[in-house]
């Protein structure tokens, strides 16, 4: 048995193993128990339990999965100790998950860097908020040409949850390839992470951050760099709770940002304030991108909301 492991092992370094629409998870390590907690089981710790062979120290879980798919997951053996698996070189996010990339799964090339194309320029800067009580940093990223003497305005987009669209999203090699491509405008990003997240996004805070994105954020940027005030070229997104706090101050606020992109948006905090505000609230000028995973169940407020927005008439 060792040696057909081995043999195998040695013929197929890089695992999951890939056969047809059946990805076999692989672990060969001693353990009690392995489970593969990950996106399309909700990150459930005990579910996708793998089985040993006998007499071995080798773990597998079949598995059918689409195959454009891209799904992080992780190993936990014995209940408790999560580990990366050591046999997959993909890996992604400050919790260093393991990546499964199906077959027909296409890598984004925009992610990138190229040093053959021009590149926009960022930096760091702060700023203190009353309605906060606290001092903010911001990074600003301004597109490859950006000149504060010309006379040209620029679109503008918010980011929240800023140091993770930068550092793990990759948005200036983003926001560089599309400009280089000419699928998009240049325009200025604002990048800006929180400092209690929960409560700023989601809970306690939510009216105070609100007030600091509208009367005192915006305005400081407006001041410093060459921003277009039309609300139709000022955009705002966010990811699960950024995408809530987005949806809120969008809504609220349709004469400042007239794009709103919530990605994954978690409704259902404070009674689902923000989402019964919305599907139950008046039209507003604002134009929408959503999106969200097949497997996040756990999130299907996406659904009745878009739904909600198009039998409103919102683009």
């Amino acid at each position: 048995k060792n040696a057909i492991v081995d043999s195998f092992l040695t013929a197929n370094p890089v695992l999951p193993f890939i056969e047809d629409t059946i990805a076999h998870y692989i672990y060969y390590g001693t353990a009690q128990t392995v489970t593969i907690p990950g996106d399309a089981n909700l990150w459930n710790i005990n579910e996708w339990s793998m089985i040993k062979f006998s007499g071995i120290e080798l773990w597998f879980k079949p598995q059918t999965i689409e195959m454009d798919a891209r799904l992080e997951y992780k190993f936990v053996l014995n209940g408790s100790n999560w580990i990366s698996d050591p046999r997959n070189p993909l890996h992604f996010g400050n919790y260093n998950n393991s990546v499964l990339a199906m077959p027909d799964y296409v890598f984004p090339p925009e992610v990138n860097y190229y040093p053959d194309i021009l590149h926009g320029t960022s930096f760091d800067t702060t700023l203190y908020s009353s309605q906060l009580q606290n001092t903010r940093y911001v990074r600003i990223y301004l597109p490859p040409g950006y000149n504060p003497a010309s006379l040209d305005t620029y679109p503008i987009i918010v980011f929240h949850d800023g140091y993770g669209w930068w550092n793990e999203g990759k948005a200036n090699n983003i926001l560089d390839y599309l400009i280089d491509k000419k699928r998009i405008q240049p325009l200025i990003g604002v990048f800006i992470p929180p400092v209690e997240r929960e409560d700023e996004y989601a809970f306690n805070k939510t009216t105070q951050f609100e007030d600091f994105i509208t009367w005192e954020l915006m305005p400081y940027i407006d001041s410093r760099f060459r921003t277009k005030t039309d609300p139709n070229q000022r955009a705002m997104t966010g990811v699960s709770y950024g995408g809530l706090i987005t949806t809120q101050i969008c809504y609220n606020h349709p004469e400042i940002f007239g794009l709103a992109a919530p990605f994954s948006a978690a409704y259902n905090p404070k009674n689902r304030e923000v989402f019964n505000s919305v599907v139950n609230g008046l039209k507003k000028d604002i134009k929408w991108y959503m999106e969200w995973g097949t497997y996040e169940n756990e999130i299907l407020l996406d659904v009745p909301m878009k739904d909600s927005l198009l039998s409103k008439g919102y683009d």
